[in-house]
């Protein structure tokens, strides 16, 4: 208290000195009532003024004409001045004087808006996936998913330039509006137009980066599907093994994404895997040409989202790209094929297109000579192994075939239909079924044993296969705004092989002829149990993909896969009439395995970009979750002192959860030289792995011309590898693990050269594949090279559009350094057996030093289009072997005994030579 009295004492003092508070600070505690309904802010300022007395400035900078709604009853001024500074959108504040300054707000950053669609072909309505989507006024852009989906968010308001680019289409530009704190939604429609080559697109004079999305890749459409490539035959995968990277090892092999063995990548169909992805033997891949539409073939280094594979992957759709009704028909000398597709309208806002094909051989109708002289040549019974795994004495085991019967048929069924709803939501159901039937019967006479000449060891052979690939599939893709796309899919494949083989043994006597031997040794035959091998593997998943645009340039792909993989395998037994049997092995699996993807993409700068992501798998069967971390760099400018450049550096950890063995078969039928089953990771083996790193550059120098280089290397310190012990062991030895351990290495490199013009398109390539690894008991333990191994490969096309509906194609391929000459059974079996010196000088323990003749094939093709009013005629005149080259297959012995002495000499099979061949498409 006393304190507080002088200060009242002075108050008092001041008050009669007349000295007064400020009048604004008295004048403000006035309340008045203030109506303004849509007032200027000048006007309402000036009545607030006038009714409370405060004092109010403000600048020039403060929107006077702001209209202002303001209705308060019995309020103080400052309460009026609140309400009247936020209906007009300004602030103010208030000096030590007690005056009040009205000030303009600092600058609102405008809120962010979001674009989002999808990309399509204009004329049938067909996703692009993968489509290059560019913001050319802001220089970000991003990449189109797999169903042909985009979104780019964190965009400022206002138009924004947006170019669309898809490889083979023409570019196209659209003004789009971006809403402030909005989206929208564009679907955008590109026109089809002759692919000149990857050059920079160049739109009203924005740049388009380059395709480095591409790299890393190969694809192909239907037209690749028709040109010759070593057999006259259309086929899907055949044309796939002349591009950078790719490779067969002969007309009878599958097709080799950089050295890896087909075991190590995985082929898809719409999503779905087809586990054996061959008809016709394996001449030719297990779809109809007519049904497929795109082939993309994944190589080294491949992104988080694609999944666990030690190789790569080979993925095909299904050619749905259908606005009116369609109806084609194909045939040449092997096979039939036809196609219906169709596009509909269901009510005002779904539109579908449906496909239906399917494929049959014609060999029980025709047989082309030149392939079957080749079939009746390599169908032989091989003298080392009917001596292996018979009772018949290698002396007299050289046969000559007395009749031969050969089954070759083959048939697929394909069904895909797409409903869109709308333009931003599609639902896909696909369905395939392929079956093939290889059969041969091979009745032949051996040498008889000196001094009883007619004591003729005779042999009845029999070698069947029966396969079955089915896959079915349901995806649905829909655009959730423009942030955020996404996809559903529930799938299921199912391989069955039946496999029968038996060899029956007889001798003629004087009063038996060969033919009255025939008749006995067949009922023995068919009244003997056969030996049996089989292989049953049902995979059944659902999985989805959620794609974020966080801000522009930044895309974040989330994925999950849940599967289940039931597999039964039963290999051999010895109760058939064979001799001495494989082991009898009987294995059945039911895993689950739970996986989840992660992968973000920023656009550091216009020309370079970055992928980093990994793979999570949980695996019960051994209580373990692995991880594959995978990282991406690319490059990408339109101008440089070289020109155009696009490059690529990619590598990671890869794993595998599924895999593929093969078991070398014994009998004669050289159109299946193995046996293929599959076994999943179990509690016993960890999941192989590898790691890869690729790099990759395309250079456009010109218009119309496009250099191409590549280089990898892949480190598998982990591999299962199958112990052919474990086949050949007596029962009364301990048991061989099956599958043993084993590691190896793959690396190569290429370039490409290409020229394309609206009338010619040429290429030529080199490359240079080698692997090799590890055989669980064999080879000495040591690193051998793979018989996927090419060091040195050539490839040559041309293609040439001489008149309008006239062209001429070319092929031609070089392969030097092939190893494993000899069949893959001797290397498997005969040292087990009997021992690496049995045939000397050949031990076959040193496969990679086997070397076969270069392969060189040259191949023409003649195609005559002409439309015949509403109908299409396409007339094509193939040529395989044009040199009538003499290239070979493998080699195999054969034993020549003298005075007691067996010599072992090289046999040759093989491929064929030249063949003729007429096709003939309609299409209506």
């Amino acid at each position: 208290m006393p304190l507080v009295r002088p200060l009242y004492a002075w108050l008092v003092l001041l008050l009669a000195m007349g000295v007064g508070v400020p009048a604004a600070l008295a004048q403000s505690e006035a309340r008045v009532t203030l109506i303004f309904q849509g007032a200027p802010l000048a006007e309402a300022v000036e009545e607030l003024v006038a009714a409370t007395g405060i004092d109010l400035i403000y600048g020039a900078e403060v929107p006077g004409g702001a209209r202002v709604y303001c209705a308060l009853e019995e309020a103080p001024a400052e309460a009026h001045l609140r309400c009247i500074v936020r209906e007009a959108g300004i602030d103010f504040y208030q000096l030590s004087s007690g005056t009040y300054v009205l000030t303009a707000p600092a600058a609102r950053q405008p809120r962010r808006g979001a674009l989002g669609g999808v990309v399509v072909d204009a004329e049938t309505g067909e996703p692009l996936p993968f489509a290059n989507v560019l913001l050319a006024d802001t220089s970000t852009g991003t990449a189109a998913g797999s169903s042909g989906l985009f979104t780019l968010n964190g965009l400022l308001p206002g138009p924004h330039t947006l170019v669309a680019s898809y490889v083979g289409y023409e570019p196209v530009r659209a003004e789009v509006m971006v809403p402030e704190g909005g989206t929208t939604r564009r679907r955008i429609a590109l026109q089809p137009q002759i692919v000149m080559t990857d050059q920079p697109i160049v739109v009203d004079g924005l740049a388009q980066r380059l395709p480095s999305e591409l790299l890393g890749e190969a694809a192909l459409d239907a037209t690749d599907f028709e040109t010759p490539s070593g057999f006259t035959a259309s086929d899907v995968t055949r044309e796939a093994s002349t591009r950078l990277g790719l490779s067969s090892r002969s007309p009878v092999a599958d097709l080799s994404i950089q050295g890896s063995t087909t075991g190590e990548q995985r082929v898809l169909l719409d999503g779905v895997p087809i586990f054996e992805p061959t008809s016709f033997g394996r001449l030719l891949s297990a779809f109809s040409p007519l049904a497929i539409r795109r082939l993309t073939v994944h190589k080294a280094g491949f992104g988080a989202t694609r999944g666990s594979y030690l190789g790569g992957i080979i993925e095909a759709e299904h050619a749905i790209d259908a606005r009116s009704p369609e109806a084609t028909l194909d045939s040449d000398p092997y096979q039939v094929n036809a196609r219906a597709r169709s596009g509909f309208q269901l009510g005002n806002n779904v539109r579908g297109a449906v496909l239906l094909a399917a494929r049959s051989s014609l060999w029980d109708l025709y047989r082309p000579s030149a392939l079957d002289a080749s079939i009746r040549d390599w169908n032989r019974i091989d003298p080392l192994l009917a001596a292996t795994w018979t009772t018949i004495p290698l002396s007299t085991a050289t046969f000559t075939p007395h009749r031969h019967g050969s089954e070759l048929g083959y048939t697929d069924l394909h069904a895909a239909t797409r409903l869109q709803f709308g333009a931003f939501r599609t639902l896909t159901v696909s369905g395939y079924r392929g079956t093939n039937d290889i059969g041969t019967d091979l009745f032949a006479a051996g040498t008889a044993e000196p001094g009883s000449p007619d004591a003729v060891p005779l042999m009845l052979s029999r070698d069947h296969y029966a396969w079955t690939n089915e896959g079915a599939q349901a995806r649905y893709d829909w655009l959730i705004n423009a942030r955020a796309f996404a996809n559903l899919r529930v799938r299921a494949s199912r391989y069955r092989l039946d496999h029968e083989y038996a060899m029956v043994t007889g001798t003629t006597t004087p009063d038996l002829s060969a033919d009255e031997g025939e008749a006995i040794l067949l009922q023995v035959l068919n009244t003997s149990p056969l030996a049996r091998d089989l292989n049953r593997i049902n995979e059944t998943a659902l999985e989805g993909t959620l794609s974020y645009s966080l801000s522009p340039g930044h895309t974040t792909d989330l994925g999950f896969s849940l599967s289940r993989v039931t597999t039964h395998f039963h290999l051999g037994g010895q109760d058939a009439p064979i001799g001495r049997g494989f082991r009898l092995l009987d294995q059945q699996e039911a895993p689950w395995f739970l996986a989840g993807s992660v992968q973000h993409r920023v656009a550091m700068t216009l020309n370079w970009s970055l992928e980093a992501g990994s793979r999570v798998t949980y695996v019960p069967e051994r209580q373990a979750v692995y991880a594959e971390p995978r990282l991406a760099l690319r490059y990408d400018t339109p101008t440089s002192p070289v020109g155009g450049v696009a490059a690529r550096l990619a590598g990671g950890l890869y794993r595998q959860y599924i895999n593929q063995f093969d078991v070398s078969t014994i009998g004669p039928s050289a159109l299946m030289p193995s046996v293929r089953f599959w076994l999943p990771v179990g509690a016993d083996v960890a999941p192989p792995r590898a790691y890869h790193l690729a790099a990759e550059a395309l250079i456009t120098p010109a218009e119309g011309w496009a250099v191409r280089g590549e280089a990898y290397i892949k480190a598998q310190p982990q591999l299962l590898e199958l112990d052919t012990r474990a086949l050949a062991a007596s029962l009364d030895s301990d048991p061989v693990p099956l599958i043993g351990p084993s590691d190896g290495m793959a690396y190569g490199f290429g370039f490409e050269l290409e020229r394309r013009t609206e009338r010619i398109a040429g290429r030529l390539l080199y490359g240079s594949d080698y692997a090799e690894r590890r055989y669980p008991g064999r080879f000495n333990d040591q690193r051998i090279a793979t018989p996927s191994t090419q060091p040195h490969r050539v490839v040559a096309a041309f293609d040439w559009k001489i008149l309008d509906g006239l062209s001429v194609l070319t092929r031609g391929r070089g392969i030097w350094g092939r190893g494993w000459a000899f069949r893959q059974a001797y290397y498997d079996y005969l040292p087990a057996h009997n021992g690496a010196s049995a045939y000397a000088p050949y031990s076959f323990e040193r496969p990679d030093e086997d070397r076969l003749s270069a392969l060189v094939e040259f191949d023409v093709g003649v195609r005559l289009e002409q439309p015949l009013g509403p109908t299409h005629l396409r007339i094509g005149l193939d040529v395989a072997n044009v040199l009538d080259r003499a290239n070979v297959l493998d080699w195999s012995l054969q034993p020549t005994t003298t005075d007691g002495t067996t010599q072992f000499n090289p046999v040759t099979r093989m491929l064929p030579g030249r063949s003729i061949a007429l096709s003939v498409r309609i299409r209506y």
